[in-house]
């Protein structure tokens, strides 16, 4: 290590570098305890089993399951960990805490060895003062973060902008992040606009930022060919489309979209679009003409995406927030502050940093009242909550029934935590029995598996109807009422749904 970079290390800068770093960690050690670890939903459920599936080497499909939007990103990178012996329920929201939070550190660190060490502080600090929601959405493997995650790797090109390589590299990154979640391409604006305009008189910007892109496009449309081969796996269809009337209705109530992302101002959201502009203010006066233009067009763009109808597919639960469209946003304010050459009285930035240390210590104290607000069952959650050691409980008893009663298939028939039934259960009880929740079941490949396959002893899971009373050869088992067993079965798994008028939906 050569003696500039022990330099840095070893300096005031150096040092509230690790104070920040290390409070950023505490907090979101907290966060997993008290609220990842103890709560899930329904989503993440069908997540864990991906998770199970990934690491017996079974890859179904490319997305996540039942879907041609979104991924299971999250679970690919917690097979190591999860062959370990770390439970799905811990080992999925730390590697999603990672995605969320490695940004931060990319981008400031590059900041802080390649440009100005208290803007990097500046950028660390950023974390520290968004609302405890967002750290807690952040935290939920469902996807939400991966393609910030990956995007946000596009901004290191900016510390290199003459070489071809960042040409590559940035354009590849921008298809792949957009193609892993949507919600990431505005992260692709500033870096790639200052790409341009540094290397507009560059063939060889066009020449390697067309062949990344064009890389890109074909692991783009090659997962996209195996939902058109395969056109039953899209099972969960979001119909997407453009409408001028919804963003102009968007901007008399531009919080609800913002409040969940907005650093210091958790409340009047709208700010953090002016807060571009504070950034851009700066430039200008360091007579950075491009990154001022860049910075500007920024807020442009966010409000522009008010339009699209998938941003407003939410609500004030965490669990399914408005919020999540925009997560991107904090991370493009730490791309707007590295475009900042040191700033004039920058030691005063140490007096700054009383603010995040503040908030921090504010988190800390308010962050129990904040989960029990959040996963209140007052709040229309969309998916299912649940706790996890109920989950526990609930999977270990369906587990000693179909051990006592010898049962090969669980039909979840109608029930509200069907999800939690079906992917929950097998992914955290071993040699748990196969199951099928047929009228909406997200596996596809399960119900071509038990179209021809006969299953002896099978469970039903019913909250609605008696079988037994409709059906001889069925009998109501368990301390609950909506347990019922069919033994020595000799039909074929649809013919005995039919026969049973159990509704499974078309899979072929």
């Amino acid at each position: 290590m050569n003696q500039p970079i022990l330099k840095k290390y070893f300096s005031i800068d150096g040092v509230l570098y690790f104070v920040l770093f290390i409070l950023i960690i505490i907090f979101r050690y907290f966060v997993l305890e008290e609220f990842s670890f103890k709560y899930t939903d329904s989503d993440q459920s069908i997540m864990w089993l991906g998770l199970k599936n990934y690491s017996e080497g079974l890859f179904y499909e490319p997305r996540f399951y039942g879907q041609s939007y979104n991924t299971m990103l999250e679970a690919f990178f917690a097979v190591p960990l999860f062959k370990l012996g770390v439970p799905a329920y811990k080992i999925l929201p730390i590697i999603t805490s990672v995605f969320s939070l490695a940004p931060y550190f990319i981008i400031s660190l590059f900041v802080f060895f390649k440009k100005s060490p208290t803007i990097a502080l500046l950028i660390l600090s950023i974390p520290l003062l968004l609302p405890i929601d967002y750290s807690l959405i952040t935290s939920l493997s469902r996807g939400f973060v991966t393609g910030i995650f990956i995007s946000s790797f596009g901004a290191i090109a900016i510390f290199f902008p003459r070489s071809r390589i960042s040409f590559l590299f940035c354009s590849l990154i921008t298809i792949v992040g957009f193609s892993v979640n949507s919600n990431s391409i505005l992260i692709a604006l500033p870096c790639l606009l200052f790409l341009f305009f540094e290397n507009s008189k560059n063939i060889f910007f066009y020449i390697y930022s067309a062949f990344g892109i064009a890389l890109g496009i074909s692991i783009y449309f090659g997962v996209d060919h195996f939902y058109a081969l395969n056109p039953f796996y899209d099972l969960h269809k979001f119909p997407f489309y453009y409408s001028f009337d919804e963003l102009k209705a968007s901007l008399s109530h531009l919080d609800i979209f913002f409040n969940g992302i907005s650093p210091l101002f958790w409340h009047t959201g709208f700010i953090v679009l002016l807060l571009f502009a504070v950034i851009a203010v700066v430039l200008y006066k360091q007579k950075k003409i491009k990154e001022t233009f860049i910075v500007l067009l920024v807020p442009i763009a966010i409000i522009i995406t008010l339009g699209v109808n998938k941003v407003h597919d939410g609500n004030n639960s965490i669990f399914f927030s408005i919020t999540r469209m925009y997560l991107s946003i904090p991370i493009l304010i730490c791309i707007s502050l590295s475009f900042l050459d040191n700033l004039i009285y920058s030691r005063l930035l140490y007096v700054y940093l009383i603010i995040p240390c503040t908030y921090f210590i504010f988190d800390i104290n308010n962050l129990d009242k904040t989960i029990d607000k959040d996963v209140s069952p007052k709040i229309n959650h969309v998916v299912a909550i649940m706790e996890v050691k109920r989950l526990y409980k609930e999977c270990n008893y369906l587990k000693t029934i179909s051990d006592k009663y010898n049962i090969q298939l669980i039909v979840i028939s109608n029930h509200y935590f069907y999800d939690f039934y079906d992917y929950g259960c097998p992914s955290c009880i071993d040699k748990f029995p196969n199951t099928l929740r047929p009228i909406y079941e997200r596996r596809t490949w399960r119900l071509v598996e038990d179209e021809k396959k006969v299953y002896s002893n099978i469970l039903i899971i019913d909250t609605d109807r008696d079988f037994e009373n409709q059906y001889k050869f069925v009998k109501r088992i368990g301390d609950a009422n909506e347990f019922f067993l069919i033994e020595n079965n000799k039909m074929f798994t649809m013919d005995l749904l039919d026969k049973l008028k159990i509704e499974y939906r078309k899979y072929k």
